[in-house]
């Protein structure tokens, strides 16, 4: 899956203006929707209101990575399976994306 150029630039000005946390927000369609990330450790996680999930049916799910490279760490892996919506990750350590879309 290849993303325009529009919405990878959306993520990384949300990711740039929460240095410190997590960002997280969905990807439907062609829109960026920036949600709030209510993890308890929002600068090691993300969690979002489950309930926006169920309903917007969102295509992508995507979220930064604060401190660590764009590849899925092992909390990610797991709620991908548990979502089974790919998961797009931008770190700001390395400037870069990962597409989490396989079972792994």
């Amino acid at each position: 899956m290849n993303f325009n150029e529009k919405t990878l630039l959306e993520i990384k000005k949300h990711a740039r203006s929460n240095i410190n946390i997590e960002c997280c927000g969905y990807i439907k369609g062609d829109k960026v929707i920036e949600c709030k990330n209510l993890s308890s450790s929002p600068d090691q996680h993300f969690f979002i209101d489950p309930c926006i999930i169920i309903e917007y049916s969102p295509d992508f799910i995507y979220h930064s990575h604060v401190n660590c490279s764009c590849k899925p760490s092992n909390f990610d892996i797991l709620n991908f399976r548990e979502i089974g919506i790919p998961f797009l990750i931008y770190s700001l350590i390395d400037d870069d994306f990962y597409l989490l879309n396989k079972m792994v």
